[in-house]
């Protein structure tokens, strides 16, 4: 077995007594977003790569957190529960033009945009649990990619931005799926139709899954592409599983 290499000159860059945490690096590398507490309450804020000027981006006394930069640096997307109830934001990099992209009475988290910066993937409770969810990035042609009486959220891009990872909770454990999306709708375009519920007798059987030792599976074939339509959501693969001892 190899041995990870030592890490040297780790530096703290936030050396706060407050908690401090989800950091993100701007796509140039020049800033970290982060969340901190240091004020009260947690609040994203945006400092240099070498831990210099630390600014307030949201300056409000709600909660907020999950930061994400758009593609080209220019906006930052996260969630806040400053209407009452979380919901999806975004502002300038600068936190000016603060907006509320999901304007919901349910729970939205953990946003996340398409390498394109054309639309962002979330997580909501609006239809009774947490489902995973796509929309433009102006806040338009809401989708619900999952559709499953478990929990599925904190979403994750390909770098081709043509399929979505995530966890979820549907095989009684926590485990990483992965989905193909849909084509993208027009900025303009209103709520589109949910996929029809996944049924378990609807998996082809050429989905397999092996024991590897006790405590962790994977999955050893993907689902073929005829088997999209009877899966009743988009294709659907389990990539990793592993069950944490009880």
């Amino acid at each position: 077995m190899e041995r990870c290499p030592s890490l040297r000159g780790n530096s703290n860059l936030t050396n706060n007594r407050a908690w401090d945490g989800q950091p993100a690096w701007s796509p140039d590398g020049s800033k970290i977003a982060f969340v901190s507490s240091r004020n009260g309450n947690e609040e994203v804020y945006v400092m240099n790569a070498n831990g210099s000027s630390v600014t307030n981006l949201t300056n409000n006394t709600s909660t907020e957190r999950y930061p994400t930069w758009s593609p080209d640096g220019g906006r930052i997307a996260f969630a806040s529960d400053r209407d009452g109830n979380w919901d999806i934001y975004v502002m300038n990099a600068d936190g000016s033009s603060v907006t509320n992209l999901t304007n919901n009475t349910s729970t939205e988290r953990y946003p996340t945009w398409s390498p394109d910066g054309s639309r962002i993937a979330f997580s909501s409770d609006r239809d009774g649990n947490d489902e995973v969810y796509v929309m433009n990035a102006n806040g338009t042609g809401v989708v619900r990619l999952t559709n499953h009486g478990a929990t599925d959220y904190q979403p994750a891009w390909s770098p081709d931005g043509t399929k979505i990872v995530f966890t979820s909770h549907r095989d009684g454990n926590h485990e990483i799926y992965v989905m193909t999306l849909p084509a993208p709708s027009s900025p303009g375009a209103k709520q589109s139709a949910s996929p029809r519920p996944a049924q378990r007798q609807d998996l082809p059987t050429t989905i397999r899954r092996e024991a590897v030792s006790g405590e962790i599976r994977a999955v050893l074939r993907e689902l073929p592409p005829e088997s999209k339509d009877s899966l009743r959501e988009p294709n659907l693969e389990v990539l990793f599983s592993q069950r944490f001892p009880e």
